[in-house]
């Protein structure tokens, strides 16, 4: 990369502000406009717990100078998925999901079909696997393959830990993501509702590198 070098590492605590604040600002989502206690929640939640999943950041060191740039979050089974799921909502969080519903900032058919998918794709999952939650780059900082570096770190993770398979889900109508998911070797598994379910099986993962020009 130009004028700098990716690091990828763990996500940390002291990350965890950043790294939900770039999330709020890239990704369009019923968690983004639950606002910033949910998603600061949500990292850290995964990161005092390593058996809920784990987290990434993207770094770019440039001489002293080292901004995080992009993040990614992955949880494990759909059992352990749920057990954040039910740590998240305490009373501030669902007054925030309330409050956005009132003002128009969470549409409640959104909800309604999100949930319809998880419904639907709930018996899909091939365990051992994980899930990405979250990747979320900088906007000025895309195309310059931090997305992929993040994905990469997740996948040579995953293999360590004998995990066979790398899910994501997003918009059907986010056609930038499903774009880039497919670039790194990720095929459509179902659709339902709002979304669509990716798969990644990760004996066609080995060939995934870091790209600096994508």
């Amino acid at each position: 990369m130009k004028n700098g070098t990716i690091k990828i590492r763990p996500l940390e605590e002291r990350d965890i502000q950043k790294v939900a604040d770039i999330h709020k600002k890239t990704i369009q989502s019923p968690g983004s406009a639950i606002g910033l206690p949910y998603l600061v929640k949500t990292y850290r939640s995964v990161c005092d717990d390593s058996n809920l999943g784990f987290g990434m950041v993207a770094e770019i060191y440039k001489a002293d100078w080292k901004p995080i740039v992009g993040g990614i979050l992955v949880t494990y089974d759909m059992e352990r998925f749920g057990i954040l799921r039910r740590m998240l909502f305490d009373p501030k969080i669902v007054w925030h999901l309330i409050l956005g519903i009132i003002f128009g900032k969470i549409h409640l058919r959104e909800l309604i079909e999100h949930w319809q998918f998880q419904r639907a794709v709930s018996g899909i999952y091939q365990i051992p696997y994980i899930s990405i939650q979250a990747l979320c780059v900088t906007t000025s900082m895309r195309r310059l393959g931090i997305g992929k570096a993040l994905v990469t770190a997740v996948v040579k993770k995953a293999q360590e830990k004998n995990i066979g398979v790398v899910y994501v889900d997003t918009l059907t109508t986010n056609e930038a993501a499903r774009k880039f998911y497919s670039s790194v070797g990720f095929g459509q598994c179902k659709e339902a509702g709002d979304s669509i379910l990716l798969v990644l099986p990760l004996k066609t993962a080995k060939g995934l590198i870091i790209d600096s020009d994508r």
